[in-house]
């Protein structure tokens, strides 16, 4: 096998992990996702919007790119969800507390949307990232609306 092929399914190999472990990756990124997902929908933050959607993207990306070995494959999607979403919220008294106590410091910011929204559209919007990330076609959080879009300057 030539050095470049061998250096290509190294590459290809990095991110695969045992199931146990690439599970675990998965969940510990979906909790700052979780919160960053928030922030988009609960409140009008201009001067942070952007960067809540790049960092969400980056997570996101990187997410798609883990596999578990032995075969390099990802996950279903109903585990994408229930890693990035189940894991962190069982129900609205979940995001009520969320809100309450880790995003605390937002409570000053005007609200946009009811906690009620809020977790009905992270129902949704999960299941279409976990079936884009299952299929290995995630590529950006504006895809699912217009709360996950960058804005312009002003």
């Amino acid at each position: 096998m030539s050095d470049i092929i061998e250096n290509i399914l190294d590459l290809i190999h990095e991110m695969a992990f045992d199931r146990r472990n690439a599970e675990a990756k998965i969940t510990f990124q979906g909790l700052e996702i979780l919160k960053h997902l928030i922030k988009l929908l609960k409140w009008e933050d201009s001067y942070n919007h952007n960067k809540h959607i790049g960092d969400i993207n980056g997570w996101l990306f990187s997410i798609q790119r883990i596999t578990y070995k032995p075969k390099n494959k990802r996950f279903k999607s109903e585990q994408y969800y229930q890693f990035l979403f189940e894991e962190q919220v069982k129900s609205l008294d979940d995001i009520n507390t969320y809100i309450k106590i880790d995003l605390k410091d937002y409570s000053n910011l005007k609200v946009k949307n009811s906690n009620e929204y809020v977790y009905t559209e992270l129902c949704s919007l999960y299941k279409k990232i976990s079936v884009d990330i299952s299929d290995g076609l995630f590529i950006g959080i504006d895809k699912y609306g217009t709360n996950y879009q960058t804005t312009r300057a002003v």
